[in-house]
């Protein structure tokens, strides 16, 4: 486990999103629990760790005990969450996941924020090609764009991130599970049986 003290030196916040609708669970996800746990209590506890501050981001806070930020609009969409989470940051950077990741590791998370430079605005993990920009940083330069893709209708976050300066990192296949979305019952029988795997596997830059 990452020690608070080996912080990358570039702060943060994070922001856990919980407002997803939830469709193919046919419950709250972000109040489902994975060995005893809820999702967003692994999630917190995880990033309480390496983050200089964590919320929890959605529509009703009356579920969880966390620091919460209600979504900017009434509309449902991963967007609107990225959109709050960056309007209300003190950061320049932020990590932003969807709290139905709480497989991810904290030595994942802090290999992501280590790539953060100057040049970046967004860190993006890829899982065979395929972009994960709901467990990916992003820095507050990118909110206009985003907002603007809002106003125009296109929610669509892998389209807008696309014309974003983006540095991807390729997950290696032993760590995908990390990345594993639980979002029906069967994903989550899937997690019980892999919440205490180690992955040992480094990642792998590319641009």
């Amino acid at each position: 486990m990452i020690e608070k003290t080996q912080k990358t030196h570039i702060p943060y916040n994070a922001y856990i999103l919980t407002g997803g609708q939830s469709r193919r669970f046919l419950s709250d996800k972000s109040i489902a629990k994975l060995n005893n746990r809820t999702f967003t209590e692994i999630l917190y506890d995880k990033l309480t760790l390496l983050a200089n501050k964590t919320y929890l981001v959605g529509k009703d806070s009356s579920s969880h005990p966390f620091p919460f930020v209600e979504d900017k609009f009434p509309i449902q969409c991963a967007l609107n969450g990225i959109i709050t989470a960056l309007n209300h940051s003190d950061t320049d950077w932020n990590f932003i996941i969807s709290c139905d990741l709480p497989l991810i590791e904290e030595k994942t998370i802090q290999t992501l924020a280590d790539l953060r430079t100057e040049e970046v605005e967004v860190v993006l993990p890829m899982i065979q090609q395929t972009p994960q920009p709901l467990c990916s940083f992003y820095n507050s330069v990118v909110l206009f764009n985003i907002q603007e893709s809002l106003t125009r209708g296109n929610y669509r976050l892998r389209s807008i991130v696309d014309g974003l300066n983006t540095t991807n990192i390729s997950i290696h296949p032993e760590k995908e599970m990390e990345l594993l979305n639980i979002n029906t019952v069967e994903d989550l029988k899937v997690a019980e049986r892999i919440i205490n795997l180690k992955y040992k596997t480094p990642l792998t830059k590319f641009r």
